[in-house]
């Protein structure tokens, strides 16, 4: 039992990190996109429109708002937004899975779990287990890290940007 334990928590524990590097990704996407509009010459209404409630926004939630702002605001960015969030819709499924449901470990080599996830069969809801390898595990973990590099890819060149046309928006870095 501690050695599945230990196997679980190393798993959930690796896709929590890359999804809270992603997630803050996400988060300044969005921030930093919402800020750039509001310094536009805009009305009272608009600016309204762009106050966002991110508390509360659900995984799912932030990739799409995400990437509204992205095709609104940098066009430019949108085709490698889509295909970084897009791309990754599978991993964002096994990521919920991860870190919500349950682990079952019916092997005794640990060469693969299951995660019992619900699932909806002929408008009946009920639980269902999904089988994962340890390989499967590892790949879906490299394609998170791809991911969350490119987000943060997509988050310097949203800066960069903000930055050319609000100097001083980002305070200086401070040398020690």
């Amino acid at each position: 039992m501690v050695d599945t334990l230990n196997k679980e928590n190393l798993i959930r524990g690796r896709i929590v990190e890359i999804s809270a590097r992603i997630e803050n990704a996400l988060k300044a996407i969005i921030l930093l996109a919402t800020q750039n509009k509001m310094t536009l010459d805009i009305s009272e209404e608009e600016e309204k429109r762009l106050l966002i409630k991110y508390r509360g926004m659900r995984f799912d939630q932030k990739v799409s708002k995400a990437l509204d702002l992205i095709n609104e605001y940098y066009p430019t960015l949108k085709d490698k937004a889509q295909s970084t969030f897009n791309r990754a819709g599978e991993i964002f499924l096994y990521r919920h899975r991860v870190t919500h449901c349950t682990f079952e470990w019916p092997d005794k080599s640990l060469s693969y779990f299951h995660i019992w996830d619900i699932i909806e069969t002929d408008g009946v809801q009920h639980h269902a287990p999904f089988k994962y390898t340890i390989e499967q595990h590892l790949a879906n973990v490299e394609e998170f890290k791809r991911v969350a590099v490119a987000s943060l890819e997509i988050v310097q060149e949203i800066a960069k940007d903000i930055n050319g046309k609000l100097p001083g928006f980002f305070p200086p870095e401070v040398e020690e």
